[in-house]
């Protein structure tokens, strides 16, 4: 859509949706990758079970469920926040340019540690969960 928001409940497996501007909210409740994008406006996503691009050009995005595939979040201007389940295993790159970084799993980190950019692994690791956002802060739970 041009101008205007996205409301979608009960999809069943993969899901695109673009908007220029207005917020995105997505609930799966199947198996499927989801790529979602708004110029302006939130975005939040529930159960996905799959890989993720979310781009929101200025907004604050969160996200929860189970990652089957990289999860690719990015904001330029707004706050991010990530639910996984307690065992989930996955490989973290999280950068932000002006505001904290918080996760609550056990990382594991090799090399130069920043206070802006995060990078290690968790639980051995597996697929890539990064995040960026310009301005607001990460949290991963």
């Amino acid at each position: 859509t041009g101008s205007g928001s996205i409301h979608a409940e009960g999809v069943a497996g993969t899901f695109d949706g673009d908007t220029g501007s207005g917020g995105i909210y997505l609930a799966q409740s199947a198996p499927g990758d989801v790529k979602v994008s708004t110029g302006s406006g939130g975005i939040e996503v529930h159960n996905i079970d799959g890989a993720l691009h979310a781009r929101a050009g200025s907004g604050r995005v969160r996200v929860n469920g189970r990652q089957n595939g990289t999860w690719d979040i990015d904001t330029g201007s707004g706050a991010i926040r990530v639910n996984l389940p307690d065992e989930a295993a996955f490989q973290l790159d999280a950068e932000s340019s002006s505001g904290s970084i918080v996760i609550e799993h056990p990382l594991t980190v090799q090399g130069k540690i920043s206070k802006r950019h995060l990078r290690g692994s968790v639980r051995g690791g597996g697929d890539l969960l990064k995040i960026d956002t310009g301005s607001g802060g990460i949290t991963v739970d």
